[in-house]
């Protein structure tokens, strides 16, 4: 009969397939190594799908095609235009699919981790636990980099006009009528 309650211990029968037995404390450590590594490359599965997701929400301008690389200087890269309308939508179906390929993959993993953990061998869930945070730490500052996007101060001479009226007005009104700062700096972020 299977535990229904977590426990230390090194037997495991028909671990995740029938023929998977753990017999000695050799092969339990393998098995629990082997947990780890699967939990780690979920990290890597998240991550990669994190990529290709912002790859695919790429500006079509940004990969234009143009006769000679050379000539995407600052200068002229605003007026590059895609190759055309069908290359665009043959980009997005390409990332689509490989996207869509990764979530499998990523599902199917996860199953499996579930499978281990639900077998209620506590040295299994902690080997989860570990394999999870050790890709993490490994792969958590790129993807949250990936996540957040890099956006540039406004460096518009009409935007620093604005503001600057916007702040003289501000300075000359009477203590009751002045908005809070935080509302002030919302105005024109």
């Amino acid at each position: 009969m299977m535990a229904m309650s977590f426990f230390f211990g090194e037997e495991l029968s028909d671990f995740l397939f029938s023929g998977w037995t753990t017999s000695s404390l050799s092969l339990f450590i393998l098995s629990c190594m082997a947990i780890a590594v699967i939990s780690a490359a979920l990290e890597l599965i998240k991550f990669c799908k994190e990529l290709l997701h912002s790859k695919a929400k790429k500006n079509p301008l940004t990969y234009a095609q143009t006769e000679d690389p050379l000539d995407r200087s600052p200068l002229v890269q605003p007026l590059v235009i895609p190759s055309s309308e069908a290359h665009i939508r043959r980009r997005k179906i390409r990332y689509h699919i490989a996207e869509s390929c990764m979530h499998v993959v990523r599902v199917l993993v996860a199953y499996v981790i579930m499978l281990a953990v639900m077998s209620y061998n506590a040295w299994m869930a902690i080997a989860v636990v570990v394999g999870s945070g050790f890709g993490y730490f490994l792969l958590g500052a790129a993807m949250t980099s990936l996540a957040v996007p890099q956006t540039e101060p406004s460096s518009h001479s009409c935007d620093r006009q604005v503001s600057r009226e916007h702040q003289g007005a501000a300075s000359h009104e009477p203590e009751s009528e002045q908005a809070p700062a935080f509302a002030q700096a919302e105005v024109y972020t």
